[in-house]
C-alpha cells in the first residue's frame, strides 16, 4: 500500500492504543518494543498476567498499519513462572487462511522460554494492515504468566 512506511515512531504507540480499544478479543496487553527503523517492528503481547495460569485458550491481533507489508522474522514465548506441562503455541493468519509456522512453538516443562526449534513458514510470513493473527495456547498449563514476542521486518 502505498504511502504506508511513512509513519512516525511514535505513532505505533497510539495506533496500539486504538487498536486494542477497538478488538475485544485482543485482551491482551500489547506494548511496543523496538520501533528503531521504519521498516521493523516488534510486539510484546500478554497473554495472561503474572498470576494467571495458561489455559488453552485463542488470541486474535490485529495487524497495525506500521507492520503493513512486512515478514515475520521472529515468534517467542516466555511465562513469568515455570509449570508442570509445557505449553504448545500456534501462530495463524486468519486473514489469509494460513498457518504461519512449520511447528509449534513448545515452552518445556520447567523451563521458561519456547524452545527455538520452530519454523516460521518462509511461504507465509508476509503481513498486511489489518489482517488478523490468531496465537493459539493449544494445551492448559499451570505455567503463570505467558506472553509471546512478535517481531518484523
Amino acid at each position: 500500500m502505498p504511502g504506508t512506511r511513512g509513519i512516525q515512531n511514535s505513532q505505533p504507540y497510539d495506533l496500539i492504543d486504538r487498536l486494542m480499544a477497538e478488538n475485544q478479543q485482543l485482551w491482551a496487553e500489547v506494548t511496543a518494543l523496538k520501533a528503531s527503523k521504519r521498516n521493523e517492528a516488534g510486539f510484546l503481547i500478554k497473554l495472561f498476567g503474572d498470576e494467571d495460569a495458561a489455559v488453552a485458550q485463542s488470541f486474535t491481533f490485529p495487524v497495525p498499519l506500521t507492520v503493513d507489508g512486512l515478514y515475520l522474522t521472529s515468534f517467542d514465548a516466555f511465562v513469568a513462572t515455570e509449570g508442570f506441562d509445557a505449553i504448545e503455541l500456534d501462530l495463524y493468519n486468519v486473514t489469509q487462511d494460513v498457518d504461519m509456522l512449520t511447528t509449534t512453538l513448545v515452552i518445556p516443562s520447567y523451563e521458561s522460554y519456547g524452545a527455538p526449534d520452530y519454523i516460521i513458514e518462509n511461504r507465509y510470513r508476509q503481513v498486511f494492515w489489518k489482517d488478523k493473527l490468531l496465537i493459539d495456547n493449544l494445551y492448559a498449563s499451570d505455567a503463570l504468566g505467558l506472553a509471546v514476542i512478535l517481531e518484523f521486518a
